[in-house]
């Protein structure tokens, strides 16, 4: 028996399992802990195996919880006890732990330094793999954490297909930046506005969408020239279209009608929205403390700048702003092409290839 462990199951990790079940042709299990957006039948369809809801200090043991000891455990991070003490027994029992993280190498700053030396000490000596998203997992757990080569395997999230694929070509869509995340300081979405609102003075056939919801929906609604705004309601002025919270189903056609996604983020673990974008083939515009941004940006298709820079921001929108026909259709190629090194059906391979590699070891 393998069992999965997911933090509040998502569709796309939905999926992602799904293809992995499809593959591995034994038993699957998956334990998270108690979703908050989607219905458990609504994701059992998509997994097509039993999903087991537990709370994050669940007494029980994982025997009782999944009807059994596996001898294979894929853990979604290591911030759950529950899930912790359950890889833990797994390995004592003879199984293999299987770590599954979306950590990306962006600094080395204090915090980071001390999370290396946790992970080195408390969960190194028992984990067997890890699995992390794409390059920024691997230079953060190869490059800066020591880890073999042979440790650390890639393709750990991905977007879900059916809704995030590539539209039409860049230079018929409108010239639309867009934003799909929390109205939040770590976001960086008031430089955001700020540096479009300077960039539409120049460029004023251009507008910025904005999409989620948060604690700063007041301020950014001042941009739009809207006092009060909760981020509950569609406004738009001074070219900012303020459109609020946008279910997966609808976001995918919000990308293939835009030209760039934003995320500035000052701390942004991989970001399976820039994936959703750039699958969807938008240009990308991050910050260099995105983690994906080592997966899906390059000179042909992206702008990087430092988050604490509303002066690179500026810049990096000027760079797309400035692209011609030819400079948008290499920028969806690139970014297409790129997204597609990450699937639900790549996810499925590689963890298989990994779980068959540990039995082997186990003989």
């Amino acid at each position: 028996m393998i069992v999965i462990t997911w933090m509040g199951l998502t569709q796309y990790g939905a999926r992602c399992i799904g293809a992995f079940v499809k593959v591995a042709r034994e038993e699957v299990k998956v334990v998270q802990l108690q979703a908050r957006r989607f219905a458990q039948g609504e994701l059992s369809e998509l997994t097509g195996c039993p999903i087991i809801d537990v709370e994050a200090n669940d007494p029980r043991n994982l025997a009782d919880v999944v009807g059994g000891m596996p001898d294979v455990i894929a853990l979604a991070g290591w911030s759950a006890p529950s899930f912790v003490r359950w890889a833990r027994d797994v390995k004592r029992n003879g199984g293999k732990v299987i770590l599954g993280t979306d950590e990306a190498f962006t600094d080395k700053s204090l915090r980071q330094i001390l999370r290396k030396w946790r992970f080195l000490l408390k969960f190194n000596p028992w984990i067997d793999r890890v699995f992390v998203c794409g390059e920024g997992g691997r230079r953060q757990f190869i490059q800066f954490y020591g880890l073999p080569e042979s440790k650390v395997f890639s393709g750990c999230y991905a977007s879900d297909p059916t809704l995030f694929f590539n539209g039409p070509p860049l230079k018929d869509r409108a010239k639309r930046f867009i934003y799909v995340g929390c109205f939040d300081e770590n976001k960086n979405v008031l430089p955001m506005c700020e540096a479009f609102s300077r960039i539409r003075k120049r460029h004023p056939d251009w507008e910025l969408e904005v999409c989620g919801s948060g604690p700063l929906a007041d301020q950014i609604g001042r941009y739009a020239g809207v006092e009060g705004w909760t981020g509950k309601e569609p406004v738009s002025g001074n070219g900012f279209v303020l459109t609020g919270f946008v279910n997966n189903a609808e976001l995918g056609e919000k990308y293939r009608a835009a030209r760039c996604f934003i995320l500035g983020s000052h701390r942004e673990k991989w970001g399976v929205v820039v994936h959703e974008a750039a699958a969807s083939g938008c240009m990308l515009l991050l910050s260099s403390a995105v983690g994906s941004h080592f997966d899906f940006a390059r000179t042909e298709n992206a702008a990087l700048f430092a988050p604490d820079s509303i002066e690179q921001f500026e810049a990096g929108m000027e760079k797309i702003v400035g692209m011609d026909g030819v400079q948008l259709e290499t920028a969806q190629r690139t970014s297409v092409e790129l997204a597609a090194q990450f699937s639900p059906g790549v996810y499925a391979r590689n963890l298989k290839d990994a779980i068959t590699q540990l039995r082997k070891e186990n003989k």
